[in-house]
């Protein structure tokens, strides 16, 4: 969970439809495996540090038409769409923020609006968010063309070409259905984690494909994603000799600065929210103060973030706090929907 700062824009209608959605309850952080609750060591915690943003407005969510050349992978969709179309299997290396989880599959629909792709996702709150960022881009309401599907959860109609699922759900469903039927393609993103599913399913998938190819059928097509695959060779070569195709991403240039008098992390860990909240709060009112542009800051979990959140009021001038939108956000809201709502930025805290 985080949360954010921005500079007041105006009152969208979106601003106030979804505040008691984002003040829904939940525990901070979360870990690899799924969600994590409030217990435990605060030790344990804080291996999984959760972010803070504080930014400056932004122009609204440009759909995606209207992307033109601004991310990474733009430049590749065009042969990564005809390397599928003539081939039934590709990999694709592309760096964090190159934008190939959502703009990817989404040109595959823009040229083929009647496949059914399925788009595989580590991690649930990974699924709905990039679900719902998609149904963003294309303007249109989750589980219309673009859908997903998690346990316990999801949003789907028969009008859904692009279905974002965790790899529980797409076990269970080759279980039920080996040959997935129906399915033109499966996408598997992030998929340097390889955990145990995630293999599972690229084996299956492979042998529904091979099986229908034995029958002169295609069978689903195979897109594996990847921000760090390193040597892709055996991969290819699983893939019967498949393309592989490479995104140089954009980077930004780093600068680190150390605080004087920040707490170090060990003894954060034994301190308490309230604490940590005014630690943080200190080097924020810093960094906006000796700075025009936004600021990311990691805390443990929702009590932290909140705590956070009241330093700040406290600690910011009134005529700079009255310009500014404090968003809290953790994964109890991200299960609720898009935290930031196309159209407008929520109230200032």
């Amino acid at each position: 969970g985080h949360f954010s700062l921005r500079r007041k824009v105006g009152k969208s209608p979106h601003l106030f439809e979804r505040k008691e959605r984002r003040r829904g309850g939940g525990k901070g952080g979360r870990g690899r495996g799924g969600e994590r609750g409030g217990g435990g060591e605060r030790e344990d915690r804080m291996r999984w540090l959760v972010p803070l943003l504080v930014a400056r407005p932004r122009a609204p969510v440009p759909r995606l038409c209207a992307l033109g050349d601004t991310l990474p992978i733009t430049p590749l969709l065009p042969q990564i769409v005809e390397s599928l179309e003539s081939a039934p299997n590709l990999v694709l290396q592309a760096p964090p923020g190159a934008g190939k989880t959502t703009a990817v599959p989404l040109a595959l629909l823009e040229r083929h609006s009647h496949w059914s792709i399925l788009v595989l996702e580590p991690r649930r709150i990974a699924a709905r968010s990039a679900a719902s960022r998609m149904a963003s881009l294309l303007g249109e309401e989750l589980g219309d063309r673009v859908g997903y599907q998690v346990r316990l959860e999801g949003a789907s109609s028969q009008r859904t070409r692009v279905l974002v699922v965790t790899e529980g759900i797409l076990v269970r469903r080759l279980q039920r259905d080996s040959e997935l039927r129906g399915v033109d393609l499966v996408i598997f993103d992030e998929f340097h984690e390889r955990s145990v599913d995630a293999d599972v399913c690229l084996a299956l998938c492979r042998r529904a494909q091979l099986r229908a190819q034995s029958h002169g059928a295609g069978g689903p097509k195979l897109l594996i994603m990847s921000a760090t695959l390193g040597d892709t060779s055996q991969l290819q070569e699983l893939l019967g000799g498949c393309e592989a195709i490479t995104s140089e991403g954009r980077c930004f240039p780093v600068q680190v600065r150390h605080v004087r008098g920040s707490v170090p992390l060990a003894m954060a860990a034994r301190a308490r929210a309230d604490d940590i909240g005014r630690s943080v709060a200190s080097v924020l009112v810093t960094a906006l103060s000796e700075n025009s542009g936004d600021v990311l800051a990691f805390l443990p979990g929702e009590g932290e973030i909140r705590a956070t959140e009241r330093a700040l009021v406290e600690m910011t001038p009134s005529s700079t706090i009255v310009e500014l939108a404090i968003l809290p956000l953790f994964g109890a809201q991200v299960r609720q929907g898009d935290p930031f709502p196309e159209g407008g930025l929520p109230p200032p805290r």
